[in-house]
Parts: C-alpha cells; sequence; structure tokens
C-alpha cells in the first residue's frame, strides 16, 4: 500500500478509543519471549508417553499442538475422546503432523 503498513482496527475497538478511519496512531511491538506451552489432558499425554511419540508431538508449532489438544478436549463422550487420542497418537507414529 504505498509503502504503509496498515492495520486494521475493530469497530467496537475504535469507538471505545475515540479512533475514526485514517486516524494515525503510534504502534509498539513486542517480541513474545516466553515459551507458549499447550495444556495437555493427562490422558492424551499418558498415551503419547506409552507410545512414545510425546518428543515428536512436543516439535512443531504451538499451533499445531494446541489443534491435536483441543481436538481431544472438545470430544463430547469418552469414545470419541479414545478414538482422537488414538488417531493422534497413530499419525505420530507415522511421522504425520495432521
Amino acid at each position: 500500500m504505498g509503502g504503509n503498513h496498515l492495520i486494521s482496527v475493530d469497530a467496537a475497538v475504535r469507538k471505545d478509543s475515540g479512533l475514526a478511519a485514517g486516524d494515525e496512531v503510534t504502534v509498539t511491538l513486542t517480541i513474545a519471549d516466553p515459551p507458549r506451552e499447550v495444556a495437555l489432558a493427562e490422558d492424551f499425554a499418558a498415551a503419547m508417553e506409552d507410545a512414545g511419540v510425546r518428543p515428536f508431538f512436543d516439535a512443531p508449532s504451538n499451533s499445531l499442538q494446541r489443534m491435536h489438544a483441543n481436538l481431544v478436549d472438545d470430544a463430547k463422550t469418552p469414545q470419541t475422546r479414545d478414538r482422537r487420542i488414538a488417531k493422534a497418537v497413530a499419525l505420530f507414529k507415522h511421522g504425520k503432523k495432521r
């Protein structure tokens, strides 16, 4: 955009801050240094440890780890949860991330 960097700002934020479309603002960016860790359910973590695939799970990006953890956590029945854990472990055993 002509050498300019643009950041979109939600309408609700603009309203609350008194900003209008086209207003110039100063933005300070900071690097998120601390490693982000994904909270794992005990049964999922134990299944990966038992299968020896936990190092494979720990290697990909935080977002990919979170995707697998959320799939397990969002299961509505114990059977679905067990199936999802088994599927993730099988993927990792075959060297696949998804």
